[in-house]
């Protein structure tokens, strides 16, 4: 109880103050890691905010550093602490990252190539590019695994959440990603 106590008379005005002038930032971090896991936004926005909260406690001015500078790693840390105790991801960063950086060095354009007849490669590359930029990292590297065979259960292991969380990713993947080409298919007929 006096850990409560403490940390209540510890957030004075100035804290207050920060944190309410700061949100956006709170909100801008957990909307990137919802992009990811857009089923948990609300919690998301909740550790962002709760990790701006513990930053503007901590935040001492006298050290020179502008609090949206010192407040970004916190909030940051809040939403990695959350995402860490929910178990939905013990290496989401990481896998984001990698997955990202196998897509880039790939540019696999083989399932747009052998659903349709194309004009050239290029043509067929650049539409995949704009349906897999409008997916996300996470949802990339589910795409890019199940056009390898690789199970759900065995990408919810690489990524560290589980297969039913894999496979509604890889539904909203694969329906973001159909929309985006289709459009475009759309507007070449006209």
């Amino acid at each position: 109880m006096p850990r409560k106590s403490q940390s209540n008379a510890r957030l004075t005005e100035a804290a207050r103050q920060l944190v309410t002038e700061n949100r956006g930032l709170a909100y801008a971090v957990a909307n990137r890691y919802a992009r990811c896991w857009p089923e948990h936004r609300d919690d998301l926005e909740g550790a962002a905010l709760l990790g701006l909260t513990r930053a503007a406690l901590r935040y001492d001015p006298a050290r020179g550093f502008k609090f949206s500078t010192y407040a970004t790693i916190g909030v940051i840390n809040g939403v990695r602490s959350w995402l860490r105790e929910m178990r939905l991801a013990d290496r989401p960063l990481r896998a984001m990252a990698t997955a990202t950086m196998e897509y880039d060095e790939r540019r696999d354009s083989r399932a747009v190539c052998d659903a349709r007849p194309w004009e050239d490669a290029e043509d067929a590359a650049a539409l995949v590019d704009l349906a897999m930029a409008a997916v996300g990292p996470v949802g990339r590297e589910i795409l890019r695994c199940r056009a390898d065979g690789v199970t759900f259960r065995e990408i919810a292991q690489r990524l560290g959440c589980t297969p039913q969380a894999v496979q509604q990713r890889y539904d909203r993947a694969a329906r973001v990603s159909r929309r985006v080409i289709e459009r475009a298919l759309a507007g070449r007929q006209e």
